[in-house]
């Protein structure tokens, strides 16, 4: 597809996140991380602890909106797209594995001229890469909190894990039909998508499909994977989990659990994305945590 003719739900999409994200109190920035430009929302309050909210693999800032909208009163909320998605450019042969985007994130962190040290939440990859974060600097980081995170072997294979296995990954996809299954992997209590902003989803799923196979390889390095590393991780976790989780099994829970001692909420009705299918639920869980 030719990235220059969007199909009309793309723009609608675009617009209808700008006008939300506003609706919430966000504004868009840019910071320049080495090469990369890094496009952020920022809610801006200049008093309040900062929370750095992160997505996972193939996702944006999007992910995270409802949920963050519930954040701003008590924390200033910063939520980027790492490089390689969303609004962040992809840029061919930069390395994308965690320990890199790791780096890169330090970098921004660093540029924000930050008063305190941040918490970090993220999701699946997100959820990696704050842990990875904590790991590599443990002395830039005050909480961290994984949602479905990615980077262990789990104990049992998840439905996505045997698919890509199989040679048929569902986060790659030649054409458009082939984003209903993906997406019925994603959640298990979907919020409402209008069937014109999913068709323009797919169409940036098949567009990207390149970039989103090399940042995959990266991504998956086993060399890069945490398991027997996480009780490294000295600062105070929170595990969120939904166990209805199709892309990654919820058998890794127990070893995240086992190897952080960090508190763990596992909601049995939700699956890879809580944030986006309870973002209230999620968010109360996430402030009970973030202050005690």
């Amino acid at each position: 597809m030719n990235r220059r003719h969007k199909p009309i739900g793309q723009h609608l999409l675009t617009w209808a996140t700008a006008l939300e994200s506003r609706l919430y109190g966000f504004s868009t920035k840019h910071q320049r991380v080495g090469e990369f430009s890094y496009e952020y929302w920022d809610s801006g309050a200049q008093d309040k602890p900062v929370l750095i909210l992160i997505h996972g693999f193939t996702a944006d800032k999007m992910v995270w909106l409802r949920c963050a909208r519930y954040l701003t009163k008590v924390y200033r909320v910063i939520i980027p797209d790492i490089a390689g998605h969303g609004g962040t450019d992809f840029i061919p042969d930069r390395g994308y594995g965690i320990p890199k985007q790791a780096e890169r994130l330090n970098y921004f962190i660093k540029s924000l001229q930050l008063s305190s040290k941040p918490c970090i939440g993220g999701n699946s990859m997100g959820g990696f890469l704050a842990a990875q974060y904590a790991l590599t600097y443990p002395n830039e980081v005050h909480k961290i909190i994984c949602v479905d995170p990615a980077g262990i072997v789990s104990p049992e294979k998840s439905t996505s894990q045997k698919l890509a296995e199989a040679g048929d990954n569902p986060f790659l996809m030649d054409d458009i039909e082939a984003f209903p299954r993906f997406y019925e992997l994603t959640m298990a209590k979907p919020p409402f998508l209008p069937q014109l902003i999913k068709t323009a989803i797919a169409y940036k799923y098949v567009d990207r499909k390149m970039d989103f196979t090399e940042i995959f390889h990266d991504f998956f390095a086993p060399e890069d994977m945490l398991n027997g590393r996480l009780h490294q991780i000295s600062c105070p976790v929170l595990l969120l989990w939904g166990a209805k989780d199709q892309l990654i099994h919820i058998s890794a829970a127990q070893v995240w659990q086992s190897e952080t001692n960090g508190i763990t909420v596992i909601w049995d009705d939700l699956g890879h994305m809580p944030m986006m299918e309870a973002p209230k639920q999620c968010a109360q869980e996430m402030l009970r945590f973030l202050e005690a």
